[in-house]
């Protein structure tokens, strides 16, 4: 395994990702990343992947998918993993070598600035989510992605919608109230409204076939399940007061209220609703 650590092409957070990036939102990172597990694995076996592909996590975050595409790619394959944060990819680092993947990159880099020759060459998958999201031009985006890609290749991409919010059994509208200040957060820092939700749309203008485009979610444990969406609002908190969405103390009260309903009776709480994409580049 490699690390590569880009001094230009930008290492810090982009200014449209609006949580903080510290250990403890790298904790719910990596607890998002359980909780999806088998809706990536669904999602990536679908398109077919499989031994001896190259790919890329963009936007890994501190371990991300990589270890379900490494072990669908196998050691005939390889896997790259990029974030911007350059502590979330020493995290990454750190986990893929205790867990023994030697047939994965990684880069601290800013993906806006990736070339072919940075991951190896043309690549047959790209694997992004909750990325795309963060975009303040994500037709732009998916277009760049394109470039890094071999006529035909994947784009496979878990992206959340901003509607409908989360929710629980029974309902605790304290969930939807906390995804709204969340987007509201997203979109003062310029990304589009749509940005998911046009995902389709913008793919054919970017060179993709849309594969297929399907609407789904995880449920959840509940103290589990309060816990993530408390631990979210924690991470928005200080760029939502620096933008003028709420205070921190807004944000405060509403994470305290999620975590205290944990201690109640609920049977389950969703993740958001992801918009789960393959997208194929276009053949020439």
């Amino acid at each position: 395994m490699t690390s590569t650590f880009l001094a230009s092409g930008g290492t810090s957070r982009t200014d449209t990702y609006v949580l903080d990036g510290a250990e403890a939102d790298l904790r719910r990172l990596r607890a998002i990343a359980d909780v999806t597990a088998e809706l990536t694995r669904t999602s990536v076996q679908r398109v077919g992947l499989g031994r001896g592909w190259s790919g890329l996590d963009c936007g890994c975050g501190p371990l991300g998918a990589l270890p379900i595409l490494a072990e669908l790619v196998g050691p005939e394959g390889h896997v790259v993993g990029v974030d911007s944060n350059e502590t979330a990819v020493g995290d990454a680092k750190r986990h893929c070598a205790a867990l023994g993947l030697e047939h994965v990159t990684l880069i601290a880099a800013d993906a806006r600035h990736l070339e072919p020759h940075m991951l190896g060459g043309p690549l047959d998958f790209i694997y992004t989510r909750c990325f795309l999201m963060h975009q303040r031009d994500p037709a732009a985006m998916l277009r760049h992605l394109a470039g890094l890609l071999r006529p035909g290749g994947w784009l496979i991409a878990l992206e959340p919608l901003p509607a409908p919010a989360p929710t629980s059994h029974p309902a605790n509208p304290s969930l939807a109230n906390a995804w709204e200040l969340l987007h509201a957060t997203i979109r003062a820092a310029g990304v589009p409204a749509d940005a998911v939700a046009a995902l389709p749309t913008d793919a054919a203008g970017a060179g993709f076939d849309v594969t297929y485009a399907l609407a789904t979610s995880v449920l959840m444990p509940p103290a589990l399940g309060f816990e993530l969406h408390a631990a979210t609002l924690d991470a928005a908190a200080p760029r939502a007061e620096e933008l003028g969405v709420a205070t921190s103390g807004t944000f405060d009260a509403l994470a305290a209220r999620l975590r205290e309903a944990s201690g109640a009776h609920y049977d389950w709480v969703t993740t958001p609703l992801y918009l789960d994409l393959a997208l194929r580049r276009v053949e020439e």
